[in-house]
């Protein structure tokens, strides 16, 4: 009876899910402008007084002998393009439904106007979902985003899971024939390259060709503006970090990105990878044939061998897909290149929500039908944290008897360790070296995109909502008062950003400087700022020391 109850909720939840992804599309629209690009012409469609392009290819089909290299360029296509429809999403499952294809490459572009008197910043937005799911028109069409920010928007897809971050000896020593990616600027290195992290440099290509070609839709490629939430906001850090990302884009924008997370050595992660090609049946060892055989298989195949948790940080027994520290893309941890001041430097926002664990707890717990217990606690601590003595040093920060549930006390140690506290790290080693601005997004009755069994607050993913002027909500399209206000607040700091690299307007209350202030700015119906909130619950977590128990070791210790 239990595992119908689970399949009846996770049909709930994956239609849940399917709403959000038809949040914006739309009728009504008329023909839109022709724009020329590198590849060829596309035609959009105007919606919501927006020229609107959906489905642009930036890159080859990452099929056959593609499948697990670097992108390359799309090719060349004669006529016009009808840019009228998203591309399909990247393979991927969602909850225990499989969507999504391997062919998934595409972008999509909203502007005011593809030949204004002047050209507008550009923001490319980099979707969230643990490097498993998610797509770059997941509730967050950018239209409304581009005409009242007067910006260019543009968000896309990348590859996902094993077939976006599959390390593996064979990958490593593979020669792709050319320069990953195509470029000719010497950043990628024409020999043999490592393996890992493909959807990463998904990313890469897609800020390529809005360098190359955003001009023709109105934007500023000398004003590039990269933000993105979650796992979205985490790439944002790692394009700091990489120097194959460096004068790509000019400003970055982290919404919740656990950044202070180490990423995997090649070792631990090729590891994972030998697990999977034994798993397809192809055997565990670096030559071509192996290769063949996983190209062979198809990404259901590939996605089953060794499936990801829907509960994204707490699946113990699963596998985890994330960048490789593969002395490539990256030479060393992103935070080691924040310390040094040796990492791509532009002017950064950096924050978190209030209430940044109530969210991943429920997916991995109540929507699992498997509300934490008592004496459940230290064990999630000990997944979380590598040792005993650490999970048990959290427990006693936060002891179960001073809250109403295991869950809510779980929620708030992983929301200040892993994010709350996290972000501050960073900030900190940021404002070293770069214009750095901090927020805490902490409105409590922000609403979720999906159904609420627990009390969310300001949960993990609430404020993009704002950002992008788009409720979280079948029942209404538009915000309205104190919400609205607060929503347009949020947008204005954010475009401003794009469009001097400072979020300060005078109509706002003043956002300072990280750096000069120690302060963050609290994004409430009430917008103030707050200086050493977090103190001595941030010194606790460095204390701790908690990130030196990375995903590579966890990875060598699995079977």
């Amino acid at each position: 009876m239990r595992n119908d109850t689970i399949r009846d909720l996770r049909i709930w939840l994956a239609a849940a899910l399917v709403g959000l992804l038809a949040q914006g599309c739309g009728g009504g629209d008329r023909p839109g402008a022709v724009v020329q690009t590198r590849s060829g012409a596309v035609q959009g469609v105007e919606r919501e007084e927006v020229q609107t392009f959906l489905g642009i290819p930036f890159a080859a089909p990452p099929l056959g002998a593609l499948r697990w290299r670097p992108p390359r360029p799309p090719e060349p296509w004669s006529g016009v393009l009808a840019a009228d429809e998203a591309g399909p999403v990247c393979h991927q499952k969602v909850f225990f439904f499989e969507r999504g294809e391997e062919d998934c490459l595409y972008l999509n572009v909203w502007t005011p106007d593809p030949k204004p008197e002047a050209r507008r910043p550009v923001m490319l937005w980099i979707h969230g979902g643990g490097f498993i799911v998610g797509d770059g028109m997941m509730g967050t069409d950018g239209a409304r985003l581009a005409e009242r920010g007067d910006a260019v928007v543009v968000s896309m897809n990348y590859r996902l899971g094993a077939l976006g971050f599959l390390a593996h000896p064979a990958l490593s020593g593979e020669d792709p024939g050319q320069p990953a990616s195509g470029r000719s600027s010497g950043n990628y290195s024409s020999g043999n390259y490592s393996s890992g992290n493909y959807g990463f440099l998904d990313q890469i290509r897609a800020l390529e060709w809005v360098r190359d070609n955003i001009d023709g839709f109105g934007g500023d490629p000398a004003r590039v503006t990269i933000f993105g939430e979650s796992a979205g906001g985490l790439s944002v850090c790692a394009h700091l970090a990489s120097p194959l990302s460096k004068g790509l884009f000019h400003r970055g924008i982290v919404e919740s990105g656990p950044c202070h997370f180490p990423f995997a050595s090649l070792e631990a992660a090729e590891g994972q990878g030998l697990a999977l090609s034994g798993k397809l049946g192809c055997g565990d060892e670096a030559d071509s044939d192996l290769l063949a055989c996983m190209r062979s298989r198809t990404p259901g195949e590939i996605l089953e061998a060794l499936p990801p948790n829907p509960a994204f940080a707490f699946g113990e027994n699963e596998p985890s897909w994330f960048p490789v520290l593969d002395g490539h893309a990256f030479t060393e941890q992103p935070t080691a290149r924040y310390a040094s001041g040796d990492f791509n430097r532009v002017p950064v926002i950096n924050g978190s929500n209030g209430d940044e664990g109530t969210l991943i707890v429920m997916l991995s717990h109540e929507y699992q039908l498997a509300p934490l217990q008592r004496s459940q606690y230290i064990d999630r601590l000990l997944y979380l944290l590598g040792t005993l003595d650490k999970a048990r040093r959290v427990a006693a920060r936060y002891p179960l008897d001073a809250y109403e549930r295991p869950g809510a006390a779980l929620s708030e140690a992983f929301g200040d360790g892993f994010f709350r506290c996290s972000t501050r790290r960073v900030t900190e080693l940021l404002g070293r070296h770069v214009p750095t601005w901090s927020y805490v997004f902490d409105y409590s009755e922000a609403r979720s995109g999906l159904p609420a069994v627990v009390e969310l607050g300001a949960h993990h993913g609430a404020e993009i909502q704002y950002v992008f002027q788009r409720p979280n909500s079948p029942f209404t399209s538009e915000f309205s008062g104190e919400e609205q206000k607060l929503a347009d607040r949020m947008l204005t700091y954010w475009t401003r950003f794009a469009h001097s690299g400072d979020p300060n307007v005078k109509r706002l209350p003043e956002w300072p400087e990280y750096g000069s202030s120690g302060a963050d700015l609290v994004l409430d119906l009430d917008i103030t700022t707050r200086k050493g909130f977090d103190d001595e619950t941030c010194a606790f977590w460095n204390e701790l020391d908690y990130a030196r128990a990375p995903l590579g070791e966890y990875l060598q210790a699995r079977e």
